[in-house]
């Protein structure tokens, strides 16, 4: 099966921004608001707010299936959304990797999922020989996962506060490829 990204100028903005500013500890970000369903930004209100040195990240995803409809299916099974939470450390001209965990949790009565990263210190890297001056900051991913696409309530994820969120959407590029 091939696919490719769509990108947004939002996600991009995200990757950039997002360590630049200091969030206060306790804090949710809402991603696409604007473009959101009012199923998902109503879907918002059960889950819990998020913990002294914790962010909560709200990505609320715009319908793709044409006319929205009340109750019916927002499930858009050729599209996913690939999420990777990392830091923005110094680093040399290695490359890096963080270590970490997701954990899928659901809010009590209601059902709804969300992710919750935990996220170690250590991170391991190539062992390049760097020139001097290659010091700078970048980011780096601890943790990946992709899930499906419904329009009708948003992704959330709980981060450490120094955490930070990077996504991209995913379509399939038409049908099946059968092997035999």
């Amino acid at each position: 099966m091939k696919f490719s990204t769509q990108s947004l100028v939002v996600a991009a903005l995200v990757s950039i921004m997002v360590p630049a500013f200091s969030f206060a500890a306790g804090s949710t970000v809402e991603i696409n608001k604007s473009r959101a369903t009012q199923s998902s930004i109503d879907s918002l209100k059960p889950y819990p707010s998020p913990e002294n040195g914790w962010k909560r990240y709200v990505l609320h995803l715009p319908y793709h299936l044409g006319k929205p409809v009340n109750n019916g299916p927002m499930w858009d099974h050729d599209r996913s959304i690939e999420l990777v939470i990392g830091r923005v450390m110094e680093v040399d001209c290695n490359n890096y990797r963080g270590a970490g965990v997701l954990h899928q949790e659901t809010v009590q009565g209601w059902g709804y999922r969300y992710l919750r990263a935990d996220l170690s210190d250590k991170v391991l890297g190539s062992l390049m020989l760097c020139s001097n001056g290659s010091r700078r900051q970048a980011f780096v991913p601890f943790v990946t996962k992709t899930v499906g696409y419904n329009s009708a309530i948003p992704v959330v994820v709980y981060a450490p506060e120094d955490a930070v969120l990077r996504y991209r959407f995913w379509k399939a590029d038409g049908g099946f490829d059968e092997v035999r």
